[in-house]
């Protein structure tokens, strides 16, 4: 039996090794939901972007970082007005947050399966069976290369709901991408 303790036979950096993107959808878009929907906050040490909070949103926030995407300077523009949090049995986390230009933004990630079910668009249009099928594909050769993955998706909203519920702000939602995520095995594990 082999088994492991994050930190032990691991460098306990979570990073992400990996984006697709749904056909349409802009790398940009991807990096901005994963970034602001996070807890983790960026940092910056020795002029290299770092992450406090949760590893696996951490590493959202430094990919988005390290792709010119700064998480301070877009909640500037995407003030986070409410949020549903992360729970086990929905697999998701969403962040609603106020437009500079006026508007709702809705950003949800989570499991890729869960999160898939609720959408209903790509950034090209409604989402089809073949949609569908590319995206469960490369969730599943994600997951075959022992990386965990995190799928992000968006909604535009009307108007900010008084008190956000999941099945209220979490449904026709357009998926943007996938994120595969590792924490690097120590060089003197092997």
């Amino acid at each position: 039996i082999c088994s492991d303790k994050t930190g032990t036979l691991t460098q306990n950096k979570m990073t992400v090794q990996q984006v697709w993107l749904t056909p349409g959808a802009r790398r940009r878009d991807a990096m901005l939901a994963g970034c602001l929907c996070s807890d983790a906050r960026l940092t910056w040490k020795a002029g290299a972007p770092s992450a406090s909070g949760d590893p696996t949103e951490g590493a959202l926030v430094v990919a988005a970082a390290r792709d010119g995407v700064d998480q301070a300077r877009e909640l500037e523009r995407f003030s986070r007005a409410a949020d549903i949090p992360f729970d086990s049995a929905r697999k998701l986390m969403t962040t609603i947050h106020a437009r500079e230009e006026g508007g709702w933004v809705a950003f949800v990630k989570g499991a890729p399966d869960v999160l898939l079910e609720r959408c209903g668009r790509t950034p090209k249009g409604a989402i089809t069976q073949s949609d569908r099928a590319r995206i469960t594909a490369a969730n599943e050769e994600m997951a075959g290369r022992a990386l965990r993955v995190i799928a992000v998706a968006r909604r535009e909203l009307d108007s900010l709901p008084r008190r956000p519920e999941p099945e209220q702000v979490e449904r026709d939602l357009t998926f943007l991408g996938l994120f595969g995520l590792m924490d690097p095995p120590r060089p003197e594990a092997r």
